[in-house]
């Protein structure tokens, strides 16, 4: 007896229109996106978002590009990385420092990733399907719509993803994985139609010529990504596994039919070695010459990653930053170990049989090897951000495995569940509001992390909380003697609680250690002249500008130090060095006004005061001092205009109104004089 011939189901209405799926699947990401981050966009600056973008200099002008491709190399996010640093250059020409235009790009970048990965899914899990249970597949059309658009949008609403698109800085991260997805797209598409050609498929789009277009531009992105993050490094390799796995069925067969694309992408490593090498290790932040050893830092990461992997399941509690300290528990280390030898283990065997999860597990071990490996990293040993892009394969995995027990139920759970990570994901953006609450929510979290004491000392000194501050900087220095940051910071923080000499101390500590610290030897100046010891602050002032000649904050603090030490000639010279430099300063042209009449050359004072009227209009006092010089000058009634003016903008100080008597008794008005002086004791006695 024959056996009925079984038929294909009939294809629904997203299959029948292709382009409608995308165009779906995009709103969907987009819409999910929207509502997980729209509270981001007024979220602040903080921490190293300071030094890599409101303290760059390279990023101020767009043209010409070489200072732009030359960022700063101390350890700063952006050092080694002048794609990232080109980005925020942009932003600036764009908007200055106005933070919600860098929300805004790191959002796009971020859904642009999302759609991204939709497309690679959705093209590697049709093509399975479409070869048939041959290849593993046991997906339908609408089953591989589900398990696609489900994992995109899952991935890209994930609270794990927060640091990465809400912390600016991390663009570096979400930057280079769009780079990273992007080359992946570009050569999945260029070896589709290079294998049709090869295949004799006849079609108007599939052409030898557009494999190569999409082969240069995977090359092209592969090397845009190496100019924005080290962990680009390893993207040849995963294209090459996923040509093994889903395209040639051997490496040698794969390596045979594009060795020119491999070899092509294999070039763009000489990119990233010339600014590994160029930028130092980062500053010496990262590398073997860290200070860390690589089997701590080996060890270490094994319970990171297993972290890494709670997170993806359970993503609480996130931690902004979980600090340097390396301890290790043997137990936990153990567990750990099993963990991810298990899977490595199952990664092995499904990367001999070419299925979909061995390629998943080795994308999710190979992301995660530059950052995770033996190659400490001495600013952060473990940090969320560092798995963006390996965040994708676990939920791809997870994501399978529940639509092959649902079925065509599965939807309504991802759904749910999408639903409930939007939600997670509003809720952590909200820790971000203030750098102040950002730094309240790790220190809760990772108590013992000193740095983060720290961060939240700056963050409340910053706010008036100066009582506040010098506790979470007494704390952190209980937890690390040696921290030479949280020591000035107590310093600054007992400067302005009124305590100059215990300020004098803690600055007077750093130095002994690292005496080229140079904002550190200004601020003892600074506090040496708090407590009345001005000789001793031109000493520290006088090494400061030695140090650094452009520096014009210490040179108007050594100004005010040879004032108060009774050298009014070299105080002058440093004022008039540093009104040259910043002419537009009210402050620096009141201060040498200041002097000037106090040096008894009012003549010379009054163009200053003019400026500083122009500048800023509402410095009552520098009006008054205004009246002072013109009446010194023999010309009262032009100094009476001024003491009205003053007047205007504070009507009862006295001492406006005593010296408006002076005037209009240099005027011959006596009456009025002695109405004024009058008026001025009665403001005085109150």
């Amino acid at each position: 007896m024959r056996k009925p011939v079984e038929k294909s189901p009939a294809p629904g209405w997203l299959d029948r229109i292709p382009r409608l799926r995308g165009i779906m699947a995009g709103g969907v990401i987009v819409l999910a996106a929207l509502l997980a981050y729209h509270n981001s966009f007024k979220v602040p600056f903080v921490f190293d978002d300071e030094a890599s973008i409101l303290k760059n200099p390279t990023i101020l002008r767009l043209w010409p590009l070489g200072p732009v491709f030359a960022p700063p190399g101390q350890g700063e996010t952006v050092s080694g990385r002048p794609l990232l640093n080109l980005s925020f250059a942009v932003n600036h020409a764009l908007g200055g420092f106005n933070v919600a235009g860098y929300h805004v790009v790191n959002f796009c970048l971020h859904v642009w990733a999302g759609m991204l990965l939709f497309g690679i899914l959705h093209r590697t899990m049709a093509a399975r399907a479409r070869a048939g249970p041959s290849q593993g597949s046991r997906s339908s059309a609408p089953g591989v719509f589900i398990i696609s658009l489900a994992s995109a949008t899952i991935w890209t609403v994930h609270p794990l993803q927060t640091e990465s698109v809400t912390y600016i800085v991390q663009r570096a991260e979400s930057l280079m994985g769009l780079f990273y997805l992007l080359t992946l797209y570009c050569f999945i598409r260029g070896a589709e139609s290079d294998d049709r050609s090869q295949a004799g498929i006849r079609s108007t789009e599939a052409t030898p010529l557009k494999a190569r277009i999409f082969y240069a531009l995977a090359v092209f992105t592969c090397a845009l990504g190496m100019a924005t993050k080290e962990v680009m490094a390893t993207a040849p390799l995963l294209v090459l596994l996923y040509d093994y796995t889903y395209l040639a069925g051997d490496l040698r067969q794969a390596w045979r039919r594009r060795w020119p694309v491999y070899t092509s992408l294999a070039l763009t490593w000489i990119v990233l070695a010339y600014l590994v090498l160029s930028a130092g290790g980062r500053g010496g932040s990262a590398g073997f010459g860290t200070g860390i050893k690589w089997s701590d830092y080996l060890l270490y990461q094994f319970e990171a990653v297993a972290t890494y992997l709670r997170l993806a399941f359970w993503p609480h509690p996130l931690v902004f930053d979980y600090g340097q300290d390396l301890a290790v528990t043997g137990p936990g280390v153990a567990l750990a170990a099993v963990v991810l030898g298990g899977i490595g283990v199952a990664t092995l065997y499904g990367l001999w049989r070419r299925a979909s999860f061995g390629f998943l597990g080795a994308a999710f071990f190979i992301i995660l090897a530059p950052s995770s490996s033996i190659i400490p990293i001495l600013a952060q040993t473990m940090a969320e951000h560092r798995m963006y892009l390996s965040l994708a394969p676990v939920i791809v995995v997870t994501v399978t495995i529940l639509h092959r027990m649902l079925r065509d139920r599965s939807w309504l759970l991802f759904a749910a569940l999408t639903g409930i990570l939007i939600v997670l994901t509003f809720q952590r953006n909200q820790v971000y509001r203030n750098p102040q609450a950002l730094w309240s929510d790790t220190v809760a979290k990772v108590p013992k992390n000193a740095g983060a004491l720290n961060n939240l000392g700056l963050a409340l000194l910053a706010e008036g909380g100066v009582s506040a501050a010098i506790g979470r900087f007494e704390h952190a220095l209980q937890l690390n003697p040696g921290y030479l940051g949280a020591k000035s910071n107590l310093g600054s923080a007992l400067l302005r609680a009124g305590k100059p000499k215990e300020a004098v101390d803690c600055f007077e500590a750093v130095l002994k250690i690292h005496p080229d610290a140079t904002e550190v030897r200004q601020l003892l100046g600074f506090a040496l002249i708090r407590d009345h010891r001005p000789g001793e602050a031109v000493v520290q002032l006088d090494q400061v500008v030695q140090a650094e000649p452009d520096n014009t904050e210490a040179r108007r603090v050594l100004g005010r130090a040879y004032l108060e030490a009774g050298r009014e000639s070299e105080a002058l010279k440093e004022y008039e060095r540093v009104v040259r430099t910043l002419p537009h300063d009210p402050e620096v042209q009141a201060s040498l006004a200041d002097l000037l009449l106090q040096a008894g050359r009012a003549g010379e004072a009054i163009p200053h005061y003019r400026e500083v009227i122009r500048l800023a209009p509402d410095f009552a006092g520098s009006r008054i001092n205004f009246g002072n010089a013109l009446l010194q000058t023999g010309r009262p009634l032009e100094a009476l205009d001024a003491y009205d003016a003053a007047l205007r903008l504070q009507p009862k100080n006295p001492m406006a109104v005593r010296n408006r008597a002076v005037a209009l008794r240099a005027l011959g008005r006596n009456e009025e004089a002695m109405r004024e002086f009058e008026r001025a004791d009665r403001l005085n006695d109150r």
